[in-house]
């Protein structure tokens, strides 16, 4: 479960719920023929490496899913300040919404509500202990230009992680799928 008992409209996962919805659909997609999959996740809660080791066992020389790190935090070290907290609605991904979206972002509510650090390992992570409004980090550092650089830099690295996975060849090689 990700950002758990975040208020009003919020839909709240138990986390064995999360994992067990996973895994169901892991296995209709082997049922139609699929081979490998991709866990690509969200933000915090997400910790999968049980469902996938647990799934490639079960379909091992049949399917392998693969559940690639997060890019987010080294993209953001790399083209941005490290200096600047992050976490969820910062300024990495207000600065790709400023890029891809601009109309979706009210800038003028832009401030920084200065949340507290989170344990994104945390399977029962809350963002309400953390943050009135939901941002963890500092969204005021964020800009169009920035955005399309970091958007860019996501893209090569989901672009990278896809050709990784369709050069395994055979299914029963041993591979490292992240978890």
């Amino acid at each position: 479960m990700a950002h758990g008992h975040f208020g009003s409209g919020f839909i709240d996962l138990p986390l064995a719920l999360h994992n067990a919805l996973t895994e169901a659909i892991l296995s209709s997609l082997v049922a139609q023929g699929f081979q490998r999959m991709i866990l690509w996740r969200g933000c915090g809660g997400h910790d999968l490496r049980e469902v996938v080791d647990r799934f490639n066992q079960m379909h091992q020389g049949k399917a392998l899913a693969f559940l690639p790190p997060h890019p987010f935090h080294e993209i953001w070290c790399r083209l941005a300040d490290p200096s600047v907290p992050g976490g969820h609605a910062d300024s990495f991904t207000t600065s790709i919404s400023l890029y891809l979206r601009p109309e979706s972002i009210r800038q003028d509510q832009i401030w920084n509500p200065h949340s507290t650090a989170v344990d994104w390992n945390d399977p029962h992570l809350d963002f309400a202990r953390s943050s009135s409004t939901g941002i963890i980090g500092d969204p005021t550092h964020a800009s169009a230009a920035l955005g399309r650089k970091l958007w860019e830099a996501a893209v090569e690295e989901a672009v990278q992680t896809f050709k990784m996975v369709a050069e395994v060849e055979p299914l029963t090689e041993a591979l490292d799928t992240g978890s």
